[in-house]
């Protein structure tokens, strides 16, 4: 055939392809495909793209090229895979056409952007889109690309700025809000994270990634039940899309809808196998639902990828144990793998996101915690060196050289809003900041009510701390504070792993959370008498400072005399012997009380409450079958904050469990004249009762004996009358008065920083 001819044919069929003539142009090109001819293959891939079939149009490409075709069907291989995402394929085959020399178009580059930030080469992408918008500085859509490489790379701040310059130049682009949204959930900017991915959803409602943002927004903010509509209407945009079921589940779990949750992992799991994140909830979840078992066997699933799972099963220990026993076999298991980390620990660098959760039923296990917490902070000290870090202002101190000014106290904790620990320890705001300390509250939790707006109210200096370790670290050392008191280390992540750090000449904590942290950098654990008992000092890595009087404090919200009717909560008339507490509070230990009780007192009943989860009573009856009459066993279904309040005054006598003891329900029984019997632990988390009742001059229900603690429980029951209960009132409102309080443990920090910093 002559070359006349055949860019005869070629021109043809190109023109009848322009026409959109498909039949027409590959009638004309069939021939000359069969003879592997370069041109006639480049062109019917051409074809079969504009109609859809892609991935015939990639073989034809891919022949073209065998068969002598033009280079630059290597542009045409990366372009069709970009257009079907295959972004892996459009990678290589940018990167092989300028391997042989081939010039990108502008276009081009933007699709190769696109596809290395893909494959998580933002560094590579943010070179690229930086020189585009020096070409196309008005281009919205560039500085979102580059905003997202610049989050990709942990440069959030910069980040922000670009998605703040693209939507100057276009302010309805549904995904610019989105990606600012993201960005500023990152920073712990929940506020305007909100307002931004709501603006996004506005512009564009059917983006299920916006709505499964505004959930992930709202949960982080404590308000699981508003996120739980966002992520089911993200669902119904993309049925199948892993992600979002997977944060339904977390957010069902949120709520303690354990089979909702379940359901949710697990269909996460189908749509995505070897989702990592939904593999390891659906494990934490079976461990809060008291599967021990079970959750070890999933995180051991998971340990071929992730080493860093060796902390995370070391930290399964049982919600409810079954016999008395069981605390030797976990004890010694929890030692094992502590052993274990010793020899070899795995290396982290971010501990709030690959480590994450601590071992929290470690104190209700019934066993000497402090040689636990002291080897495990050792482990994560060797095998997260940054963890160990010191403020700049602490060298200023050292140096003489503290910026003048009255004392600057931090108080930590995780727990302002409406939280026990709130109720115990929020009276001091007020006082501290009466006394003339400038006071900065650093509050780690996520959740905002009420309380956390009189706190911000009652401060000097409200921080609400991000959730990135280094990025809190920094925002507390900027207040140059010169002492930090920890309300509660150990109760979530953030502070434990902050105590780490030396961000105050003086660091101390109390009992919000009843445990050494096992920290060098504690210098002060806070107490009062007959919370320490006399081996006190022997379950703390920090000093014991004990106060000379009682310093938590509870005031009751209505009157006393306002008594709650029984009936409301359907209890019976009689002898009710109430322990309302956290099922896993119950150590297999204390059956034989509760045994002893309803055994020596035929009429009497006990009361409790409902756990968070169903699989928490049953494990606790199948524990009580044969020991106590459960026929006399009211289980009650867990009540609002005011409510329980209420349930308290119903009570004829409040029982502490051990060895872990209560507190605010013990405070709140004592102030409605409801007395209470306690057997104190040697450590303070069974000890606090004891100073409550130390503090009111009425040791009537302190015992040192299992029988007689029965028999005292039984005695107050039977002989405890209104004369009684009104005098046990009078006591406690003379006896636990707040200012007094709050002057007391204020004198003590004014004194600990005079000592230390003009001593």
């Amino acid at each position: 055939m002559s070359e006349s001819a055949a860019l005869n044919w070629l021109a043809q069929a190109v023109a009848a392809a322009e026409k959109a003539d498909w039949p027409g142009a590959e009638a004309l090109l069939g021939p000359h495909v069969r003879a592997q001819h370069p041109g006639a293959l480049h062109l019917l891939g051409l074809v079969r793209r504009a109609q859809g079939q892609f991935e015939q149009a990639a073989e034809l490409f891919e022949a073209a090229l065998q068969a002598g075709g033009s280079e630059d069907l290597l542009l045409e291989l990366a372009r069709l895979a970009f257009e079907t995402r295959d972004y892996a394929q459009a990678r290589q085959a940018f990167k092989q056409a300028l391997g042989v020399g081939l010039s990108l178009e502008d276009a081009d580059w933007h699709r190769f952007a696109h596809a290395l930030a893909d494959g998580g080469e933002a560094k590579a992408s943010l070179e690229i889109y930086l020189q585009l918008l020096q070409k196309y500085p008005a281009h919205a859509q560039l500085w979102m690309h580059m905003g997202n490489a610049r989050l990709a790379l942990g440069q959030t701040e910069a980040a922000l700025n670009a998605f703040d310059k693209g939507l100057e130049l276009d302010s309805a682009i549904s995904l610019l809000y989105y990606n600012r949204a993201r960005t500023l959930h990152m920073l712990g900017r929940f506020d305007e994270a909100e307002q931004a991915v709501n603006r996004s959803i506005m512009l564009d409602a059917n983006l299920p990634a916006a709505w499964s943002l505004l959930g992930s927004i709202m949960q982080r903010c404590g308000r699981p039940e508003d996120a739980r509509p966002a992520f089911e209407r993200g669902l119904e945009l993309a049925p199948d899309d892993a992600l979002i079921w997977n944060n339904l589940g977390t957010c069902e779990q949120a709520l303690y809808r354990a089979e909702q949750a379940e359901v949710a992992y697990r269909q996460a799991l189908e749509f995505m196998p070897k989702l990592w994140e939904a593999q390891l909830n659906l494990a934490h979840l079976q461990r809060e639902r008291g599967h021990s078992a079970d959750a070890l066997e999933l995180m051991n699933g998971l340990l071929v990828d992730d080493p860093l799972l060796r902390y995370q099963m070391a930290f399964v220990l049982p919600v409810i144990q079954d016999q008395e026993h069981d605390q030797e076999l976990w004890h010694q298991r929890l030692n094992d793998a502590i052993t274990g980390l010793e020899a070899a620990p795995v290396p982290f660098d971010e501990p709030m996101s690959q480590i994450g959760r601590l071992p929290f039923y470690l104190p209700y296990l019934g066993v000497p915690e402090r040689p636990i917490l002291e080897r495990l902070a050792r482990v994560f000290e060797k095998a997260c060196p940054i963890l160990n870090w010191r403020a700049p202002h602490i060298q200023k101190v050292l140096n003489h050289e503290r910026q003048p000014g009255p004392w600057r106290i931090g108080i930590l904790s995780a727990c302002f809003y409406q939280h026990t620990v709130w109720h115990l320890f929020g009276y001091l705001l007020p006082e501290l900041t009466r006394q003339g300390f400038e006071l900065t509250l650093l509050y780690t939790g996520q959740r905002q009510d009420d309380v956390t707006d009189l706190a911000r109210e009652q401060a000097n200096h409200f921080l609400h701390l991000p959730g990135d370790l280094l990025q809190a670290r920094q925002q507390i050392a900027a207040q140059q504070l010169d002492l930090i008191l920890s309300w509660d280390i150990g109760m979530e992540p953030l502070t434990y792993f902050l105590a780490f750090s030396r961000l105050a000449p003086i660091q101390m904590l109390t009992w919000g959370h009843p445990l050494t942290s096992g920290l060098s950098t504690q210098d002060y654990f806070l107490t009062s008498p007959g919370l320490s008992g006399p081996k006190g000092q022997s379950f703390f890595s920090e000093r014991l400072l004990e106060l000379p009087h009682f310093f938590a404090h509870w005031a009751h919200p209505g009157e006393f005399e306002a008594e709650a009717a029984r009936a409301d909560f359907g209890l019976p008339e009689g002898r009710l012997y109430l322990c309302p507490q956290s099922l896993y509070k119950l150590h297999p230990s204390y059956d034989s009380l509760l045994a002893g009780i309803l055994d020596q007192d035929p009429e009497g009943k006990l009361v409790v409450l409902a756990g968070l989860y169903p699989e928490w009573r049953v494990r606790l009856e199948q524990r009580w079958a044969g020991k106590l009459d459960l026929e006399r066993v009211i289980w009650l279904e867990r009540v609002s904050a005011a409510e329980y309040i209420r349930l308290v005054g119903c009570g004829s006598v409040m029982l502490d469990t051990r060895p872990f003891g209560g507190g605010l329900t013990m405070l709140q029984a004592l102030a409605q004249g409801v007395p209470v019997v306690t057997w104190p632990d040697e450590s303070i988390k069974g000890r606090v009762t004891n100073g409550i009742c130390l503090e009111l001059d009425w040791m009537d229900g302190v015992v040192s004996s299992e029988q007689e603690y029965i028999s005292r429980a039984i005695e107050l029951a039977q002989n405890w009358g209104e004369r009684e209960r009104a005098e046990l009132q009078v006591r406690y409102l003379e006896n636990m008065q707040p200012k007094r309080m709050g002057s007391m443990v204020g004198a003590a920090l004014l004194e600990l920083c005079e000592r230390r910093f003009n001593g």
